[in-house]
């Protein structure tokens, strides 16, 4: 039978408990610490491809609308007079107003009107630009009055502070609202705003008091823009068991990982060599950084079963803050898993077996779990094996009855289902877990304490069905249920984790145990040629699930079978 595809819930959600070690029959050994957990990744996550640009420049300005009324607006008073007001706007419900009223700032001379703000200026930043609207009373202004806007280093106004000036001849303006850009990218003057961390903006309106006009300009929906140098990292994936595959369909998902845990940022597809990109990036703080995944659920129909179930790769840390950061190729072949082969009924000893990816500084641990029995943190129990290096043992894992009955964290019994799978592991120069991923198929395995058919047909799968004891336990009802799912509904790629059939029975354990005189039993027919389960929901020590060879879900006969059956 082929090798069942590993199921969301364990490759992207277990909780690894204790491990233990493969000694033969001697007493187990302390484990090695289990697998890292990966993220949660979803099959339907939509994460953004992030844009490619050189720079990211970010709006410093508060209240950009002049929405906020004038005893707390942000815009200050730079230069008396300035008025919040709301008889002409563009966008609702204010705007900021200057008029030339001889109001003594100058005392005397032209006059002046100036409002603005300080904001932070990057220690990174590499450019300024903004942008206003502006609309002047009509036929107010004299062809040599003008709207300015200075820029000044820290938080004086002062003309020695000055480092960028723009202006617009407010006579030559249109009727109605008109646009007004600036750019500064001096870098002189950038470098001077950097070295004092923040920038005092201001606008300005000159008008000559000897004019009787009565110039009035209007200014609304303003913005300051702080740009700094985007950070990009760049990579490459292989696949060494196939170098001349198409890596096209391989999905990449950047994340960023602090103290506080790990959050998705953006995904990506490499070209056909596997060279990939993420640009457009924010440097991160102090104590952050960012990982490459490789997540073996793409667009392909069919995943393909030669790429490992998930890979988390390199990582780039916090030091680097700008231009293009290259991180080591990794390799996204799969783990081979060979003996046993999947369904097996047989007796401890039992030895599990696989074989090394095409990366010869991988170490493995194979770990076995009880996809139906639950954890108080509401994972599946389970214990791992520890480190093995390929280099120095064979790949090899024995389940002795010593080993099995020590495994209280698992909580083993004889003629129960369990799956097992490996994880493979590279290490940083500390010894840590530095990338790590999970086989992507795992298998079932059932230990009997003796023999359930002669030796030479161990391997073949039972000839009945493959069913508890608490099938033959009298109740008062049978509840049956029937869960054909060879099809889209059983399917990862189009059914969401949280309406696949084995998580809807895997959740009635509970309703079982509350309703003991209720026998409820439930048959699945996974996706693909994956054989089928038969669990009794009911069972004094939990849910007792069985795996089952293929079914026909389709063929009538197969559920009037199984209802004789109970």
């Amino acid at each position: 039978m082929p090798h069942t595809i590993v199921r969301l819930l364990m490759l992207f959600g277990i909780v690894v408990l204790a491990g233990l070690t493969s000694a033969g029959a001697a007493p187990p050994q302390q484990s090695d610490p289990p697998p890292p957990i990966p993220p949660p990744f979803r099959l339907a996550e939509d994460l953004p491809i992030l844009d490619q640009a050189a720079l990211i420049c970010t709006q410093r300005f508060a209240d950009p609308a002049v929405d906020l009324i004038q005893s707390n607006s942000p815009w200050r008073e730079l230069i008396a007079r300035r008025t919040i007001s709301d008889d002409m706007v563009r966008s609702t419900p204010r705007a900021v107003a200057m008029s030339e009223d001889a109001d003594g700032t100058p005392s005397s001379g032209d006059d002046q009107d100036g409002f603005g703000q300080t904001i932070a200026i990057d220690s990174a930043a590499e450019l300024l630009y903004g942008s206003l609207y502006y609309q002047v009373a009509a036929e107010s202004a004299r062809a040599d009055e003008t709207l300015r806007v200075a820029i000044y280093r820290g938080n004086s106004t002062s003309d020695a502070n000055r480092v960028g000036l723009f202006s617009v001849n407010t006579a030559a303006a249109a009727s109605g609202w008109q646009r007004f850009d600036w750019e500064l990218a001096d870098q002189t003057a950038v470098a001077a705003l950097r070295s004092s961390g923040s920038a005092t903006i201001m606008i300005e309106l000159r008008s000559q008091s000897a004019d009787q006009s009565n110039q009035a300009v209007w200014v609304d929906d303003l913005a300051a823009n702080v740009c700094v140098s985007a950070l990009s990292i760049t990579g490459r994936i292989t696949h060494l068991a196939a170098p001349d595959a198409d890596l096209t369909s391989a999905r990449l998902i950047l994340t960023r990982e602090d103290d506080s845990g790990m959050t998705p940022v953006a995904e990506t597809f490499p070209s056909a060599d596997g060279g990939y990109r993420f640009g457009g990036l924010r440097a991160l703080p102090a104590g952050s950084r960012y990982r490459v995944w490789f997540v073996n659920n793409a667009t392909e129909p069919v995943l393909p079963d030669d790429r490992i179930g998930f890979w988390a790769g390199p990582t780039l840390a916090a030091t680097a803050t700008s231009g293009e950061q290259q991180l080591e190729d990794f390799d996204i072949g799969d783990i081979q898993l060979n003996l046993p082969r999947s369904y097996l009924r047989t007796v401890a000893p039992v030895s599990l077996t696989w074989s090394a990816r095409q990366a010869p500084t991988d170490r493995y641990q194979v770990c076995l779990y009880d996809p139906y029995r639950l954890t108080n943190d509401g994972a599946p129990a389970q214990f791992c094996s520890p480190q093995i290096d390929p280099s120095r043992a064979a790949l090899r894992f024995e389940l002795t009855p010593q080993l099995l009955a020590a495994a209280a964290e698992l909580g083993f019994s004889y003629g129960r289902t369990y799956h097992w799978y490996v994880a493979a592991l590279q290490l940083n120069a500390s010894g840590a877990v530095s990338e790590y991923g999970y086989s992507f198929a795992e298998r079932a395995l059932t230990i009997v304490p003796t023999p359930a058919m002669p030796a030479p047909s161990a391997v073949d799968l039972p000839a009945e069905p493959n069913l508890p004891p608490a099938a033959t336990t009298p109740a008062e009802w049978t509840f049956l249920i029937y869960a054909a799912a060879d099809n889209a509904l059983g399917d990862s790629n189009r059914t969401p984790g949280k309406s696949r059939p084995e998580l809807q029975i895997s959740a009635l354990g509970q309703l079982a145990a509350q309703h003991p005189q209720v026998r409820i039993v439930s048959f699945l027919d996974r996706y693909g040629d994956t054989g089928g389960q038969i669990c009794y929901l009911s069972s004094p020590n939990g849910p007792d699930c069985r795996e089952q060879p293929e079914p026909n879900s389709a063929d009538p006969a197969t559920l009037r079978d199984l209802s004789r059956r109970h």
